[in-house]
């Protein structure tokens, strides 16, 4: 699923993790070596990881989170 957002321009900038996910990282790796342009992949430790779940950030290029930009709305 994460190749085909990729594929089609919408997959997410980034992806905000507290443990590494075998699968969405090895599709990463695929769609970059198919040309692709891909998200880039943070971890963050637990407790980081937990002040953050439910917020939009920004994350610089280098995978550091810059600012907190809000809380998600839930479905409409």
């Amino acid at each position: 699923v994460l190749m085909e957002l990729v594929h089609n321009g919408r997959a997410p900038v980034a992806l905000v993790l507290h443990e590494p996910d075998a699968i969405l990282l090895l599709g990463l790796i695929v769609a970059r070596e198919m040309g692709w342009q891909t998200p880039i992949a943070v971890r963050l430790e637990r407790d980081q990881f937990d002040s953050f779940r439910g917020d939009q950030v920004a994350v610089g290029a280098d995978g550091s989170i810059l600012r907190r930009l809000g809380i998600l709305d839930g479905p409409s």
